[in-house]
C-alpha cells in the first residue's frame, strides 16, 4: 500500500469525498446514458410504430415527448443528482473506517478533536495523543480506496454500448430520429416509408344507392397487396378492413364499395405506407315531408275542391289536381315524369316548397327525378312510382218497364210509356224522339224530340209518359209509321261530334191504320188468343186422363 502525499488528513479526506463525486459523476453519466437510449429507442418505436401508423392526432407526439422529457429528469435527479452529497470530514471519516476497521473509530474521532477539546474536560494531553495515534496509523493508509470504480466497470461497458446502438441508429435511421424530434416537439412531419402515395381518392361526395370506387396509386416499393380500412363516421370502434384488387398497370389498387347508406371514413395501407384518414360523405334524396293534394273537379258535377295528404289519388275524369310539396333539404330541380311526359315543377325561393298541376283526364302514373341542392353536386334521385286513376264518367243508361207499346195504332191511341233513367253523376234531359215515314218513301225523315222529364241532377227518375199521339203529331193519319225511342243525357257537357254522354232506349215501332183495320186487327187477335187458349185446354184434359190411366184402380176412385 502506497504513502499518500497529503500533508494532513483533512486533505486527504477532501481528496477521498472528491474521488467520491467521480464516482456518482461517472456511474450517474453512465445510468443517464444508457436510459436515453431506451427512452429514445422506445419513443422512436412508440411514435413510429403506433401513433404515425396509426395516424393519431400530432398532439399525442407532443405528451409523448414531455413524458419522455419528464422520465429523463426523474432518472437524472434518481439515478445522478441526489447522490451527490457535500463534503463532510465526519461522513468521508466513517466510510473510510468502515473501509479499514483497524483504525478503530480513531479517524472519526479525530475529525472531531477540536470540538472535544472545547466541550469535554479531557486533558490536553490525552486528546493530542488520540491526534497523534489517528495521524500515525492514517499515514499507513490511501483514504481513495473507499471507492472502487471496479463496480461501475460492467455499468461503464453497458453505457459505451448503448452509445454505440445509439450511433448506428443515428446513421441508419437518421431520417427517422430526425422526424421523431420534429413531432415531439410540435412540428409537422412525416416518417420516411419505402412505399410513396402517389395519389388518392381522397374525400368524396356520393348519392346514396351509387356504388363509389377508392384507387390508390402506389410509388417507391410497390407492394403486392393494399387493404382498405372503413368504418361509420359516426362510430368510434374498430375499422373493416377489406382488400383492394391491384390493377393491369400494377401500381395502382381499386375498391369498389356497393351503394352506401350513410357516413364513412377510410384509410388505405400498402407496404410500410398508411394513408390519413378520409370521409366520405353520402347525399341521401331529398325526402317529403309535407304533401297537400288539391282536387279541383268538373264545373258541371257541383262538387266544391278538396285536399289531401295522400301522393296516390282517385279523382273523377276531367279533374284538376295541383300539388303542394315540402321537402326535407334545398331541391335545385324537380322533374314530374307523367307518362311520356315530362313537367319541371315550380321551386319557391326556400328550395324547400314545390308545386305543380296535372290535368286527370285518363289514368296515368308519375314519379320525380329529384336534384337536390345541397352538396353542390347536383345528385339526381329517382323516387317510387305514384298513381292517378280517374273515374271515367260513364254514359246514363235508360231502359222501357214493362211492355211499350209497338204494332198497329189508330190515330188516338195513348201511348202509356213507362221508363227509367240512371246516371253516375247525375242526369240531364230524358227526350221522347221519334220519327215518322211512309211506305216507299227513300228519304229519312228528321226526328222530332219530346222533352218528357228534366231530373235536374238526380241520379236516378222514372216515370209514365202517356203519349197522345194526335196531340203531338201532327197531320197524323193512317199508313204513316213511327219509330220512336228514349234519350237521356248526363250533366257532362255533351260532345256534338261523336254524340257521346247520351244514351238511348231500343227502338219501338207503330203502323197508324183506320179504325176499321184496327178493329179487324183487333179480332184476329182475339180469335188468335183464343184457340191458343183452347188448344191449352185440350192438352191438360189429354194429359190428365193419361195421368188416371197409370194409377191403380183404388186411387183412381
Amino acid at each position: 500500500m502506497t504513502t499518500p502525499n497529503h500533508n494532513t488528513i483533512g486533505q486527504q479526506l477532501h481528496q477521498a469525498w472528491k474521488q467520491e463525486r467521480r464516482f456518482v459523476h461517472v456511474r450517474g453519466l453512465c445510468r443517464n446514458v444508457i436510459w436515453l437510449v431506451l427512452l429514445v429507442f422506445l419513443g422512436l418505436l412508440i411514435d413510429w410504430g403506433v401513433l404515425f401508423k396509426t395516424r393519431m392526432p400530432a398532439a399525442i407526439s407532443v405528451v409523448l415527448g414531455l413524458i419522455g422529457l419528464g422520465t429523463m429528469a426523474w432518472v437524472i435527479y434518481r439515478e445522478w443528482i441526489r447522490h451527490l452529497r457535500p463534503f463532510n470530514a465526519t461522513r468521508v471519516a466513517l466510510e473510510v473506517e468502515a473501509k479499514h476497521p483497524e483504525l478503530m473509530s480513531a479517524l472519526s474521532s479525530y475529525t472531531q478533536m477540536d470540538k472535544m477539546a472545547s466541550d469535554s474536560q479531557a486533558s490536553p494531553q490525552l486528546i493530542e495523543a488520540m491526534r497523534d495515534f489517528a495521524v500515525q496509523t492514517a499515514l499507513k493508509l490511501t483514504f481513495a480506496d473507499i471507492i472502487d470504480f471496479a463496480q461501475i466497470k460492467k455499468l461503464s461497458i453497458y453505457a459505451c454500448v448503448a452509445l454505440l446502438i445509439a450511433g448506428g441508429m443515428s446513421i441508419q435511421w437518421s431520417e427517422y430520429l430526425e422526424a421523431m424530434m420534429r413531432r415531439v416537439t410540435g412540428q409537422s412531419s412525416d416518417y420516411p416509408v419505402r412505399t410513396q402515395l402517389i395519389e388518392i381518392s381522397g374525400d368524396m361526395t356520393v348519392a346514396q344507392g351509387n356504388p363509389l370506387d377508392i384507387l390508390v396509386k402506389a410509388g417507391g416499393v410497390i407492394p403486392s397487396s393494399a387493404a382498405l380500412h372503413v368504418r361509420p363516421q359516426s362510430e368510434s370502434g374498430g375499422w373493416t378492413e377489406m382488400p383492394m384488387d391491384k390493377l393491369a398497370n400494377g401500381f395502382t389498387f381499386r375498391r369498389q364499395l356497393e351503394a352506401p347508406d350513410r357516413d364513412l371514413e377510410y384509410y388505405v395501407t400498402m407496404g410500410d405506407y398508411r394513408s390519413d384518414a378520409f370521409r366520405i360523405a353520402i347525399v341521401a334524396a331529398p325526402r317529403i315531408v309535407q304533401a297537400q293534394v288539391s282536387i279541383e273537379f268538373p264545373e258541371y258535377l257541383n262538387r266544391p275542391p278538396t285536399t289531401s295528404d295522400q301522393l296516390n289519388q282517385e279523382v273523377p275524369e276531367g279533374s284538376r289536381i295541383s300539388w303542394q310539396l315540402r321537402t326535407d333539404k334545398p331541391v335545385k330541380n324537380l322533374g314530374v315524369i307523367y307518362g311520356d311526359q315530362r313537367l319541371d315543377a315550380e321551386i319557391a325561393d326556400s328550395e324547400t316548397e314545390i308545386s305543380f298541376t296535372l290535368p286527370a283526364e285518363r289514368n296515368f302514373t308519375y314519379t320525380f327525378e329529384w336534384t337536390e341542392g345541397t352538396s353542390g353536386n347536383a345528385f339526381k334521385f329517382e323516387d317510387v312510382q305514384y298513381s292517378v286513376k280517374t273515374i271515367k264518367d260513364n254514359l246514363p243508361r235508360i231502359i222501357f218497364e214493362g211492355r211499350p207499346s209497338q204494332g198497329i195504332a189508330t190515330v188516338n191511341k195513348a201511348a202509356d210509356i213507362a221508363w227509367q233513367a240512371s246516371d253516375d253523376y247525375g242526369l240531364g234531359e230524358v227526350f221522347l224522339v221519334y220519327t215518322l215515314s211512309t211506305p216507299g218513301q227513300s228519304e229519312t225523315a228528321e226526328p222530332k224530340r219530346i222533352n218528357i222529364q228534366s231530373p235536374q241532377g238526380r241520379i236516378s227518375t222514372g216515370e209514365t209518359f202517356v203519349w197522345a199521339l194526335a196531340k203531338t203529331v201532327p197531320d197524323l193519319a193512317p199508313g204513316i209509321e213511327i219509330s220512336y225511342h228514349l234519350e237521356t243525357t248526363d250533366l257532362k257537357p255533351r260532345i256534338e261530334e261523336d254524340g257521346q254522354q247520351v244514351a238511348r232506349s231500343p227502338v219501338k215501332q207503330l203502323a197508324i191504320v183506320k179504325k176499321e183495320e184496327y178493329v179487324a186487327w183487333f179480332r184476329r187477335e182475339l180469335a188468335t188468343r183464343n184457340d191458343a187458349v183452347r188448344n191449352v185446354f185440350k192438352n191438360e184434359l189429354e194429359a190428365s186422363q193419361k195421368i188416371k190411366k197409370l194409377l191403380p184402380n183404388k186411387e183412381r176412385k
